[in-house]
């Protein structure tokens, strides 16, 4: 199945849309994938375990229970063919909605889904001579504050809306929150968000630019919490490398 008829529509956020219809004879297809499934966990008597020819299965199931099974396989199997049909790389799991309600008995769906690909940073060429004009204070907190700020005012970051609400749900989930300030929390949330994701892609960018890499010796004298070093070496890598690119850019400032 080849799904020819979907199209993707990018918007400007970095998000997109896969738009198209799932014929009858697509459906078909996976309502036999869902009976092959229901079959394995049903046990008839006369029949071996998981052997039980499809037209008995389809009636030791209420259709209810066999056309959620052929949304699911379909739906699965329609949005993995189209991201590498069109080379996509999301970053959150798809929202799949219908133009109508599909039913057992529906001849096609329309389908709507909706994801998006990582945010973007682009930075300003100067950015470097800029930090070169600062002047270097004695407390280190300081510099670090100032680049951040600098990198921020010199940077513009496109930011798709489905990974903020696909945080936020997050957020909800893991906190309790009064409804009636979740609109203004969200806008805050969303704030800290967006800049957490510009400050790590710019530094990302500007580590990339000067061929910014971590050594063995970085490796060997790593400063960081013994438990995220354990718990999760890919973000204790991360952090690391971070700070190296930070530490890089402080040493451009000129002493005071």
């Amino acid at each position: 199945m080849a799904f020819d008829n979907f199209r993707l529509t990018q918007k400007n956020d970095r998000s997109f849309e896969l738009t198209g219809t799932v014929t009858k004879s697509e459906i078909d297809g996976f309502r036999q994938q869902a009976l092959a499934k229901l079959q394995k966990e049903l046990n008839l008597p006369g029949f071996r375990p998981g052997k039980a020819p499809l037209n008995m299965v389809a009636s030791n199931y209420d259709e209810s229970t066999i056309f959620s099974e052929t949304i699911n396989i379909g739906l699965t199997a329609v949005y993995r063919q189209l991201i590498d049909k069109f080379e996509l790389k999301p970053i959150v799991p798809p929202t799949i909605d219908f133009k109508s309600p599909p039913s057992p008995t529906s001849d096609s769906w329309e389908v709507i889904i909706t994801s998006c690909l990582e945010p973007t940073v682009t930075l300003t060429p100067n950015y470097l001579t800029q930090i070169k004009k600062l002047k270097k204070d004695k407390d280190q907190q300081k510099n670090v504050d100032t680049i951040m700020a600098l990198i921020e005012k010199n940077s513009t970051l496109v930011f798709p809306q489905p990974l903020l609400d696909h945080e936020w749900e997050h957020y909800l989930e893991d906190n309790k929150i009064d409804p009636a300030k979740a609109k203004d929390l969200k806008n805050d949330y969303g704030d800290q968000l967006k800049r957490q994701w510009l400050l790590n892609l710019a530094l990302n960018a500007i580590g990339q630019e000067h061929k910014i890499n971590l050594t063995a010796e970085d490796l060997k004298n790593i400063q960081l919490p013994a438990d995220l070093v354990k718990s999760n070496p890919q973000m204790a890598i991360h952090l690391l490398l971070q700070d190296k690119i930070v530490k890089f850019l402080i040493e451009n400032i000129p002493q005071a």
